[in-house]
């Protein structure tokens, strides 16, 4: 059974596509999952932030949902800079549109990738992060 007034803190969404991140963040808010969804556009935008988070000693975000195919640093490239924060809290979902088989076997083999689903994201897909690897923290 779901808590429902259980909340994670922070939701990333890190998405090149503006569109589909306002379609994510559209469904997360409705979800109430989250007390706040950030959106970034960018891998390098994200891992700043994350740099900012660490030396204030702020909390990372609860999940990040991550898109595979971006510009100047894709998914792969932002888990491999992912590590240096030693962040074992933060859940990632991959979100793509990859319909490369390699890619998905490539996810199953990287322990900090949670799951790797095909957009767009849906209040099935939110519903089964959330009752996977939420309801047992509430």
């Amino acid at each position: 059974m779901i808590n429902k007034k259980y909340k994670l803190i922070d939701i990333w969404l890190i998405d090149d596509d503006w569109p589909t991140n306002y379609l994510h963040q559209r469904i997360i808010n409705k979800s109430g999952l989250a007390k706040s969804v950030v959106t970034l556009e960018s891998a390098e935008t994200a891992l700043a932030l994350l740099s900012e988070k660490q030396d204030a000693g702020s909390s990372y975000p609860d999940l990040i949902l991550l898109d595979l195919n971006m510009p100047k640093v894709n998914g792969w490239e932002f888990l491999e800079r992912f590590r240096q924060f030693n962040n074992k809290d933060t859940l990632i979902y991959m979100l793509s549109t990859t319909i490369n088989p390699d890619d998905r076997e490539k996810a199953n083999g990287i322990k900090e990738i949670a799951g790797f689903k095909n957009k767009p994201l849906t209040k099935a897909l939110l519903d089964e992060i959330r009752n996977t690897h939420f309801t047992k923290r509430a």
